[in-house]
């Protein structure tokens, strides 16, 4: 499998929308493990993806600003919180040294999303296209 990276050139328009996309799913991240550590407090048990995924459907229901955001971006921040728990005990299984519980992300520190299956594609103009996003100039110097 190969990896290349291309340079993107948004609109200040598109800028503004990837910066809000970046920091709503930063809240997002940091509320899943807010949400997880209040249900192992009162429960005993930990929050599984599957329940979190569940909940972020009704939460797309009653918070309006969530449906700009394409749906596979929004459950890749639950499997990445889900990617940090399981790291974490892996680590606290393993007894080697400070485990290092999952973090909250400051501003600036969520600086990625993941379209896993759907929603982007490089159009007949040779621009990327991301679902929710636009159209955005792309620098494709590898074929």
């Amino acid at each position: 499998m190969k990896t290349y990276k291309f340079r993107l050139s948004p609109t200040s328009r598109q800028k503004e929308k990837l910066d809000w996309t970046l920091d709503t799913c930063r809240v997002l991240y940091n509320s899943c493990l807010v949400d997880r550590n209040r249900h192992y407090e009162s429960t005993g048990k930990g929050l599984s993806r599957m329940t979190q995924q569940k909940i972020l459907v009704q939460d797309k229901k009653n918070i309006e600003y969530l449906t700009n955001i394409h749906s596979q971006v929004l459950q890749d921040v639950l499997f990445r919180v889900e990617k940090a728990y399981n790291n974490f005990f892996r680590r606290v299984k393993a007894k080697n040294g400070k485990a290092g519980y999952p973090r909250f992300k400051n501003y600036g520190r969520y600086d990625s999303i993941t379209y896993t299956q759907s929603g982007f594609g490089i159009d007949d103009t040779g621009k990327l296209s991301l679902s929710k996003i636009g159209h955005i100039k792309l620098k494709q110097h590898r074929g």
